[in-house]
């Protein structure tokens, strides 16, 4: 089995076991957020990505939520990670409050070492609240 196929095979795991009701990770509770959360939502720019990008982070529509009031997610605090196939917290991104619908993040291939970390397959993970939103992104050399 060739190398991308093993990594897509892994990524599709890492979503679905993520989706799945009632999975919790290490700090969260279960049955909270999944990785299709429409509360929030992340995309990596470029993708694949050399070394430094953009993550651009929208809050979208809560369920229940009323044109007077779009986003229950904004004023919650969040944070945006860089996470390696093992689940791995490669690098906090970002950790604040969401005062905004859509903001950017800038994004560098890099460790909380600063190292440059090897070419492979990441996901960016954002959590606010008890919503949560996973993406892929690609780094390559």
């Amino acid at each position: 089995m060739s190398r991308s196929l093993r990594l897509a095979l892994a990524a599709f795991a890492l979503a679905a076991l993520a989706a799945t009701p009632g999975h919790a990770r290490t700090g969260e509770p279960a049955g909270r957020g999944h990785a299709s959360d429409p509360a929030v939502r992340v995309e990596p720019s470029p993708n694949p990505l050399h070394d430094h990008g953009t993550l651009r982070v929208t809050a979208g529509l809560v369920a229940g939520a009323r044109a007077g009031n779009p986003a229950r997610v904004i004023g919650l605090p969040g944070e945006v990670t860089l996470v390696d196939m093992t689940g791995r917290v490669i690098r906090t991104l970002w950790r604040g409050t969401l005062d905004r619908l859509t903001f950017e993040v800038p994004f560098t291939a890099r460790d909380d070492q600063d190292r440059a970390i090897p070419p492979g397959l990441y996901f960016v993970v954002v959590r606010t609240g008890e919503h949560r939103s996973i993406s892929r992104v690609a780094v390559v050399r």
